[in-house]
């Protein structure tokens, strides 16, 4: 799919800045004046009223100017937002979830535009399955060659990703709808989250740093990991290193698991139990 946040902010009408609005309106003030006869010099100075005058004007230009490109532009889905977004995702049919983001019910509108084919393509099963819930954070979709079962991986936005036995129900329901599922299509609907991995670190704090920073590395790895898109995602150590040297802690080493952990295209790594073991101070 195409990464909405890296289009360019289309211009209906040219964008101008104040001073190039403003040396405008007085050159077209000025040569106005003098066509009837009128002398014009403020004298730079921007107390003259006609100077004020323009300056206001040249503000009011500005900001009609940015009103009419914003306005434009919410009729985009890169830029289009709440209440505007929702009337532009109504055109297809795509409705929010109670809680959804203006970034994920922009991702389903693209899912909904690739998978409109009954065909039964992957983008369309990931649409279904992701407007089966707001819990539903991510899918994978894919068959193996020449098979008609369609696996769906999926990642839960709880906790740290695990789909509960309830979520991958509704999900299964949604997608064995008459009206969405190919009539040869057979589903295997499962937890993306695959394997969990347990961490053992080894961790010196500076002479300064309190002491309950040992017990802070744990929790805020988890807290980062989830943040990513964790589909295919591997767990390298150098990423456990830079994200968990919290300020105050001057080495970090990791000493299980031993090396890269290389998750699937459809697998999800979740952090497990996280023992930091305390060597001492040092700079």
């Amino acid at each position: 799919m195409i990464d909405l946040e890296k289009l360019p902010k289309p211009e209906v009408i040219e964008e101008l800045d104040f001073e190039q609005i403003h040396a405008e309106q007085l050159a077209d003030v000025k040569a106005r004046l003098e066509a009837r006869g009128y002398s014009f010099d403020t004298g730079g100075l921007n107390s003259e009223v006609i100077a004020i005058v323009l300056q206001a004007t040249s503000f009011r230009e500005l900001e009609v100017r940015s009103r009419i490109n914003n306005a434009a532009r919410s009729n985009l889905l890169a830029f289009a937002f709440k209440n505007g977004l929702e009337q532009l995702a109504a055109w297809l049919g795509v409705a929010r979830l109670e809680g959804e983001s203006d970034e994920r019910l922009k991702r389903r509108y693209q899912l909904a535009t690739i998978g409109r084919s009954a065909g039964g393509p992957p983008e369309r099963y990931k649409d279904i399955a992701l407007k089966a819930s707001a819990e539903v954070r991510d899918v994978k979709v894919w068959s193996d060659e020449d098979s008609p079962l369609v696996n769906v991986a999926v990642l839960s936005a709880i906790g740290d990703g695990s789909a509960s036995m309830s979520l991958l129900a509704i999900v299964r329901a949604a997608l064995e709808q008459k009206s969405v599922k190919v009539t040869n299509d057979r589903f295997n609907v499962m937890s993306a989250v695959r394997r969990t991995e347990d961490l053992h670190l080894r961790a010196r704090l500076a002479p300064d740093a309190p002491a309950s920073l040992i017990e802070a590395i744990g929790p805020h790895l988890k807290s980062e990991w989830v943040k990513q898109d964790l589909l295919g995602l591997d767990l390298e150590p150098s990423w456990i290193i830079a994200t968990g040297r919290l300020p105050g802690i001057t080495s970090l080493e990791v000493l299980a698991p031993h090396g890269l952990i290389e998750a699937k295209g459809f697998e999800a790594i979740a952090l497990g139990d996280i023992a930091v073991e305390y060597v001492g101070r040092g700079r």
